[in-house]
């Protein structure tokens, strides 16, 4: 989907639209990280990530700067894992 033909967008650039497009392609083999930021962009996202069997990896509130965007993914149950910002490579590395 190209970000103009959905004039109803909160957010541009969508991390949404990014991982609606990648989910369907990557399937189990896509991990989504969601870092610090305001606002629920990647919500829905993650759930499509999720839907297709990927997985879901969330920064932890302690290293963000804005909780926002972790906070609504990890709270609707789509977060595989959390990870502070330090420990964030290791985690990534973990799912591999």
């Amino acid at each position: 989907m190209h970000v103009d033909e959905e004039p109803n967008m909160l957010y541009r650039p969508s991390v949404d639209v990014t991982l609606n497009s990648a989910a369907p392609i990557y399937r189990n083999r896509m991990l989504a990280v969601v870092l610090t930021g305001m606002g629920q962009d990647g919500l829905e996202g993650c759930r499509r990530v999720k839907a297709h069997g990927g997985l879901v990896l969330t920064e932890a509130e302690e290293s963000c700067v804005v909780y926002g965007m972790p906070k609504v993914v990890h709270e609707a149950g789509l977060s595989d894992a959390q990870a502070a910002l330090p420990a964030m490579f290791s985690s990534i590395m973990s799912f591999l």
